[in-house]
């Protein structure tokens, strides 16, 4: 019964499953490895794009206040018919100012001649 078996060849095949078994084993490896590796790769890019977005989210945060700073600014400005009416103001104060200004030129005037009749009086 024995006589029958070729050991050599038995070897052989043994010998060859154990081969590829070992290659499979390797492309096994090599493929977990790779798919880690990828999936490290990948994280560390979401890790670096999510502190990215999240900064520009705070710029656009802070852009975003000082427009709404600067829009509250800008609604209290006065608006071009109330600058008209401000500018008419202040013709009719300017005109008003001149008018004093003429009517105390007057005065002295009339202080200086008063002021040179009583020096003549008591002189």
């Amino acid at each position: 019964m024995n006589e029958g078996v070729d050991w050599n060849a038995m070897r052989f095949w043994l010998a060859l499953a154990q081969w590829l078994g070992l290659i499979a084993v390797g492309i096994f490896a090599w493929w977990r490895t790779r798919a880690r590796d990828n999936s490290e790769a990948i994280e560390a890019v979401r890790t670096t794009a999510l502190a990215a977005v999240g900064r520009v989210e705070h710029r656009v945060n802070e852009h975003s206040d000082r427009i709404l700073m600067m829009e509250g600014r800008i609604n209290a400005l006065p608006t071009d018919d109330q600058l008209g009416l401000l500018h008419h103001r202040i013709d009719d104060l300017n005109r008003e100012l001149g008018e004093v200004s003429a009517t105390l030129t007057a005065t002295n005037a009339l202080l200086k001649l008063h002021q040179e009749f009583l020096m003549r009086e008591k002189g």
